[in-house]
């Protein structure tokens, strides 16, 4: 996704020389392609990074890897740090997680929708009362 790929390479370690298959975060918007080049890959996937921990679409990764019937990845940044994929972690851990980031993020809309309507009462009440 970024990064130098022979530089990702080298810290993968890999016995054979892979193919590199250029993917970039606006990929991402276009799930049907990105499963279709998902499905094609044939052998193992490495998704290279430049500094994995900053890497903010690993979980929709995770997700379009699972929809792809792909059972194991790994992404690898630079340094060589890995963050392995697996079909049946996704399922028992990710999925929790992706559910719970969605209903964080309902909560929160939900809450300020609500504090908005209810300052715009207040203030209508206010300049009304005037």
């Amino acid at each position: 996704m970024s990064g130098d790929a022979a530089t990702i390479l080298a810290a993968l370690g890999a016995s054979e020389q892979p193919s590199v298959l250029p993917f970039s975060e606006k990929d991402l918007t276009t799930p049907k392609a990105t499963l279709k080049r998902l499905r094609d890959v044939k052998g193992d996937i490495a998704i290279g990074t430049k500094v994995l921990r900053l890497q903010r679409y690993r979980l929709v990764l995770k997700t379009l890897l699972f929809l792809s019937g792909k059972w194991a990845a790994t992404m690898i940044d630079e340094s060589g740090e890995t963050e392995r994929y697996s079909a049946i972690q996704f399922i028992f851990v990710d999925c929790w997680k992706l559910l719970a980031e969605i209903l964080a993020s309902l909560f929160i809309v939900t809450e300020t929708y609500l504090e908005l309507e209810s300052l715009k009462r207040k203030t209508n009440a206010f300049t009304s009362s005037q």
